[in-house]
């Protein structure tokens, strides 16, 4: 599938996020979440620590890369939540950031970031991290 980007107006990245907060981390290589801890912020950026690793690792990375997640109050058996952020495996074989609209069973209604609602869509859980 190849998505028109539609750009949206959002909060500037020092209104959403503070220094100290611990956020998820998502690494492309890896393509996994990894917790994190904000050092500093920058525009889009943020500078930060991950939790258990040394200042060895600590690097900026990219809002669009970053979520908050409480993995520990969440609706289901698969710790995800409607309004958590998560990145979707798609047919064209590339990660998309998405925002879970809504669960049922062991199927999210997923709504993809800087994209219209005619995108929106119901993946399995094997499509999404």
């Amino acid at each position: 599938m190849i998505k028109a980007e539609i750009k949206s107006e959002n909060l500037a990245t020092s209104d959403k996020y503070t220094v100290g907060q611990t956020i998820e981390v998502w690494d492309g290589e890896e393509e996994d979440w990894y917790r994190a801890t904000i050092d500093k912020i920058e525009k889009n950026r943020l500078f930060v620590n991950y939790v258990g690793q040394g200042s060895s690792n600590n690097e900026w990375v990219d809002e669009e890369d970053v979520c908050i997640r409480d993995r520990n109050n969440s609706s289901d058996e698969n710790g995800y939540a409607i309004g958590h952020k998560v990145k979707v495996w798609d047919d064209d074989e590339e990660w998309y950031s998405a925002i879970i609209g809504n669960i049922q069973n062991q199927q999210y209604l997923v709504q993809y970031i800087g994209y219209d609602s005619s995108y929106d869509e119901w993946v399995d859980i094997e499509d999404i991290c």
